[in-house]
């Protein structure tokens, strides 16, 4: 683990229902020979954090299983169904009191690089605090997000459909963005067409 993440987590939202999918729950489709959702942490884990945890909902016993003898704590939104905002605000209380940060991913983007992640801890290890980091890709802003701790009360307080959008837009000064050159930053998975 490298000195810029040694206080981070990585909280990894895996309870949505995959409706635009079908049928089947997009998080489990192979992906390079790995599950979905499996390949989003081994890349955070390759990135330098170890502390990485997942949010489950939906399927939550197959989405466990699929991660099994990955290092991840589990944490389950038994309100998944009322939107992204409560398995942000969920995924949150979980953290522990001596996070500094957290990354916020979404399980169905397998395709963004360690070497990603990385630049954006060490972007915001350089930043004063609070401090909200973002990807950048040609002029459109992407995933993962990264929180300070100063952010935790906000995203605690997340429901409904809502992301965290209304909380980088509050943040003004205190948000900075990343140039990245990594087009999957952009690319989540929500049909079959999508891989």
């Amino acid at each position: 683990m490298t000195d810029s993440s040694a206080s981070i987590a990585a909280l990894v939202l895996a309870a949505g229902s995959s409706r635009r999918m079908g049928a089947c729950n997009k998080l489990l489709l192979e992906v390079g020979g790995q599950p979905m959702v499996r390949r989003v942490v081994q890349s955070l884990h390759a990135a330098g954090l170890s502390a990485v945890h997942v949010v489950t909902g939906h399927e939550a016993p197959r989405v466990r299983e699929v991660l099994s003898g990955e290092l991840v704590v589990f944490t389950h939104n038994e309100h998944h169904r009322h939107g992204m905002g409560t398995s942000l605000a969920r995924g949150a209380e979980s953290l522990p009191d001596n996070c500094e940060a957290v990354m916020v991913c979404l399980g169905d983007m397998p395709f963004i690089e360690s070497h990603t992640i990385a630049l954006l801890l060490q972007e915001f290890a350089r930043r004063p605090r609070p401090a909200i980091v973002a990807p950048q890709y040609r002029g459109r802003l992407g995933h993962p997000v990264l929180f300070s701790r100063g952010y935790f009360g906000a995203l605690m307080e997340l429901e409904g459909d809502r992301g965290a959008r209304p909380i980088i837009e509050d943040a003004g000064g205190a948000f900075f963005v990343v140039d990245v050159d990594d087009g999957a930053v952009l690319d989540d998975i929500d049909k079959e067409d999508d891989l």
